[in-house]
């Protein structure tokens, strides 16, 4: 019988994997980039109506109402930018509108501006009312803000 050889199958040699060293590069600084300016806090706001609150505590209500009316219209002035000959009721109301105050919001500006005025000229002072007016006119201002 005649057989044929088989024919080896070439077998690859296996190596070992050499050992290479890897050299660490060289990493690249990044420059950290100084601050513009140093970082100061905001100073507290001051209360546009603690004056008014020393003058209520003290008794003296004629500067209470003088210091809650001054305050208010610091505060519309602030707000709107109209010139200090143009600030008037109607003209601040008519801005106010404009910029979407709704019709409570207006009438207690005007209630706060209203009752400042009648008891600087006609004095009829109540304690409870001044606190009263004390706690509209923050809400109005805090609207301005």
């Amino acid at each position: 019988m005649n057989r044929k050889r088989a024919t080896p199958i070439p077998v690859p040699e296996v190596t070992a994997p050499q050992s290479t060293t890897v050299t660490p590069q060289p990493i690249p600084e990044v420059a950290t980039p100084e601050p513009a300016a140093a970082y100061v806090p905001a100073a507290p706001t001051r209360d546009p109506l603690a004056e008014a609150r020393e003058y209520f505590d003290n008794g003296d209500y004629k500067a209470f109402y003088r210091e809650v009316n001054r305050a208010l219209w610091k505060s519309i002035g602030g707000k709107i930018d109209l010139p200090s000959s143009e600030l008037n009721k109607h003209n601040v109301i008519a801005q106010l509108e404009l910029r979407g105050w709704d019709g409570p919001s207006i009438l207690s500006l005007e209630n706060v501006l209203n009752e400042c005025e009648m008891n600087l000229y006609t004095p009829a002072y109540d304690a409870y009312n001044m606190q009263q007016l004390l706690r509209q006119a923050e809400w109005v201002m805090d609207r301005l803000a």
